[in-house]
Formats: C-alpha cells, structure tokens, sequence
C-alpha cells in the first residue's frame, strides 16, 4: 500500500471518530483493501488515540461522572434501555470495554481503595460473578461489541501471534543448516 493511500484511509478513520463501524464504512469506499488491511490501520490509530486520551478518561472526577451517569440511568424509573454504556461510550468516543472496565473498577471499590486488578480481569472475563445483574449484563455487551479492546480481543491477539511463533518455527525447522 502507497503511503499517500495509508495516509488518506487514516484521515477517513479520523472523520468517522475510529468509531466501532468506522471499518465497515470504510470498505464501502476502499473495496479494494482488504477488511483486515482496514482493520490494522484503525486499530493502530485506535491505540495511539487511547494513549493520548488515557488521562482524560481516567481522572478521578471523569471516572465519577462516568459512574454516576452509570447509576442515574440504571436506577431510574424506568431504567435506561439495555446498552447504555455502548451509547456512552460511542458518545465519549471511548472503547466501549475500556468505559466498562472504568464503570467496574468504581462499583468494585471500596470506600478507602481502589478494586484489585485482577479481581476487575477476572469480573471482564466473567461478568456472571458480579452482584449487579444489570452491570453485568452492560458490561458483557461492551466486551462482545468492543472491536478494539477487551478480553475478546486481547485473545484474537495472542491466538494470531502463536499461530505466527508456529508458522515460523516450523519454516525455520525445514531451512538446512
């Protein structure tokens, strides 16, 4: 691929806020790039896009507006419709497994200190052991919707690396020495 194409297909990206279709619009202009070509490019924005903005979602006053928005829409009579945190999220253009995560981390904690990493790992990874049917509920449909982040992915990743570790070994095993 031509720089200049690379650069204009990152700009298109850009317009569409690295949103979690922004890949699906994009083949409708570039259909002669492949979708995985269209997903390394915005996944790679994506991540230097939620380096930059990391601060700005993590702040302790962010965190608690984000939470609090979380509480009022989920206890409010009637309650919000399902999927609350994936509007918030794509509203605050913020990967939606990310919001969940920030949303967990708050309902886990304590009075005096933060949840535990792992105990917040663990509850992404099985939202059915959370006390909050609802919250688990909005999680869970952030991880499965989320195209960038979240344990879902992570696992794609690591799939995809071991496959390639496999495939290099074994071309390296067949060379003569």
């Amino acid at each position: 691929m031509k720089l200049d194409l690379y650069g204009e297909v990152l700009q298109q990206a850009e317009k569409l806020n690295l949103s979690r279709n922004c890949v699906k619009e994009l083949q409708l202009k570039y259909v002669n790039i492949s979708e995985e070509t269209l997903y390394s490019i915005v996944s790679q924005a994506y991540q230097r896009y939620t380096k930059k903005a990391h601060s700005r979602h993590h702040s302790a006053d962010t965190v608690n507006r984000y939470y609090q928005a979380y509480i009022d829409a989920a206890y409010t009579e009637p309650p919000v419709s399902v999927g609350f945190l994936l509007r918030q999220a794509d509203a605050l253009s913020i990967a939606p497994a990310l919001l969940a995560r920030i949303i967990l981390q708050q309902h886990l904690a304590s009075d005096e200190k933060p949840a535990p990493k792992q105990v917040v790992a663990q509850m992404m990874k099985d939202t059915s052991k959370l006390d909050d049917p609802l919250l688990a509920h909005e999680v869970h449909l952030c991880i499965l919707e989320d195209v960038y982040y979240g344990p879902i992915v992570e696992s794609i990743r690591r799939s995809i690396g071991c496959e390639y570790e496999f495939k290099l070994h074994q071309t390296l095993k067949e060379q003569p020495e």
